[in-house]
């Protein structure tokens, strides 16, 4: 009987066994306090957070009450109670947030190894080390085949998290490791053997299937970003034909071939200011005019009458069309009505001897490219719902038009202090009030923008996803100033799918 007890009971006082219940229980306590807080920080708003909270408020409650009982000569109930809300909570989160149970589970087990060492008898010790690596088996097996099941929304924070409260309790078992029984030592050397391939295994896996999904993706939003420029650039050209048919029109060549003194009342504007009325009488009603203007950038005729002597010079398309002789889309250009921003293309205007005359500027409404994004999405296949495309222009980075998210045409990519922003307001095209709402800042999708070739790929964060890690692809559109973007965000649902199928023990 006598080495009965011997084998049964930790090699502890009882005294000691009170302290370390206490002071274990304490401490556990203060480290789900600070869990609970980085919750409360870094969690997104969801009915299922509740749940998520109160297992911790749970868990810290459980803990307290253990440090009570400890105190009053009762440390093996109140371990007991700790413990057990901490297996409950571990195996509850299966249900709650899915692909965080190799984590979950074994920050569990060093968690309940850690405690039950310095707490419970050799007995008692080994049930509660083997129930949590039953449970925790159990719920990384569940996790692969639960649907419906959100994941996380910072997965990495929760990961980070459960290292720190795992390196703790590991810290805290190597300290006095050496002076375990043999039988505690084996215990400890049997979960270390069998939980750490498992997190090798399960990394690596993460980490390979990550790297495929990524592939994946790049390779998906590289066609959508090349099939929405086509639609732009099949657009542009078109635009640009019709403009360049003007330019080259006989009449329009010898009207601007005239001295500029000859040309007011001279047959050839009548015949001019003819042939762009009656181009303006067929146009679609996005077309706002039909204007001539001349190699200093001043507007000589125009179908809009009270657009003539406008000065282009100062116009980023302008000075593009003077310097390449070539066709040219701008950005987006304000006015002074909120609700008809514009675009120009222009073509230029040369005589016999390739000299440069003038251009032709057609204005347009910008809507219109919000139209030819739509027309786009109807003609071909629905894509996922995680991935959309916009068109950006290169100047002030205003969104001209979007897949889903409408509410963004016409928002800028610029932080409200950009000298090109503060240009607008000083014209008088931006109140300071227009200046906060439509300003959404974008530093590092309008560096990478800003420094593309013709195609590039690149990682960074998404507005239309709260600022979450996505893969980007853009595309010039030749002869213009916009680019194409296309993005699809790091989905962790398509991850763990993908992981899944890859092997049954991999939902890091």
């Amino acid at each position: 009987m006598m080495q009965e007890n011997n084998v049964n009971n930790h090699p502890i006082d009882r005294q000691k066994q009170e302290r370390n219940a206490f002071s274990i229980s304490v401490i556990t306590a203060g480290l789900l306090t600070l869990n609970l807080i980085a919750a409360l920080v870094f969690s997104r708003s969801s009915s299922l957070d509740i749940i998520s909270l109160a297992g911790l408020i749970a868990s810290i409650l459980g803990a307290l009450i253990s440090a009570w009982l400890s105190r009053r000569n009762k440390s093996e109930l109140g371990i007991g109670l700790l413990i057990s809300i901490l297996i409950l909570v571990a195996a509850s989160r299966v249900f709650i947030t899915k692909g965080q149970a190799v984590s979950t589970g074994i920050t569990n087990i060093i968690i309940v190894s850690g405690i039950a060492f310095y707490t419970l008898s050799r007995r008692w010790a080994g049930v509660a080390i083997m129930v949590s690596s039953l449970v925790t088996a159990a719920t990384i097996i569940i996790d692969q085949y639960t649907v419906g099941v959100p994941t996380s929304s910072s997965p990495q924070t929760a990961n980070i998290i459960a290292a720190i409260l795992g390196v703790v309790y590991l810290v805290v078992i190597a300290t006095q490791f050496r002076d375990f029984p043999l039988r505690i030592k084996l215990i400890f050397g049997f979960l270390l053997l069998t939980t750490l391939p498992l997190i090798i295994l399960g990394w690596q896996s993460y980490t390979t299937t990550r790297n495929i999904l990524s592939d994946q993706i790049k390779e998906k939003i590289l066609e959508s970003s090349l099939s929405t420029s086509d639609a732009f650039q099949e657009f542009t050209d078109s635009q640009h034909k019709i403009s360049g048919e003007i330019a080259h029109a006989p009449e329009v060549i010898e009207y601007l071939g005239l001295p500029p003194a000859e040309r007011t009342g001279s047959q050839a504007e009548t015949v001019v200011t003819d042939t762009l009325n009656a181009l303006k009488d067929k146009s679609p009603t996005n077309i706002r005019s039909y204007a001539l203007v001349s190699q200093n950038g001043i507007n000589l005729l125009d179908t809009n009458p009270a657009n003539v002597g406008v000065n282009f010079s100062t116009q980023p398309f302008f000075s593009y069309v003077v310097t390449n002789n070539k066709p040219y889309a701008s950005g987006l250009t304000l006015t002074n009505d909120r609700n008809d921003q514009v675009i120009y293309f222009a073509s230029p205007i040369t005589s016999k001897s390739n000299e440069m005359l003038g251009m032709v500027v057609v204005t347009y409404n910008a809507k219109i490219l919000q139209a030819v994004m739509d027309a786009m999405l109807r003609a071909r296949p629905a894509v996922a719902i995680n991935e959309y495309a916009y068109l950006i222009d290169e100047t002030n980075f205003f969104i001209l038009a979007h897949s889903t998210s409408l509410t963004l045409d016409y928002k800028t990519y610029l932080n409200t202090d950009d000298p090109r922003l503060m240009s607008l307001q000083a014209q008088g095209l931006l109140s300071p009030e227009d200046l906060q709402s439509i300003s959404i800042p974008q530093p590092e999708i309008v560096e990478r923008l800003s420094n593309i070739d013709n195609i590039s790929a690149f990682q960074a964060p998404s507005a239309e996803n709260d600022n979450e890690t996505a893969e980007t692809s853009a595309i010039r559109i030749s002869n213009s100033n916009w680019i194409v973007v296309a993005v699809n965000r790091l989905a962790r649902s398509q991850i763990l799918h993908l992981t899944k199928l890859a092997t049954p023990f991999s939902s890091v």
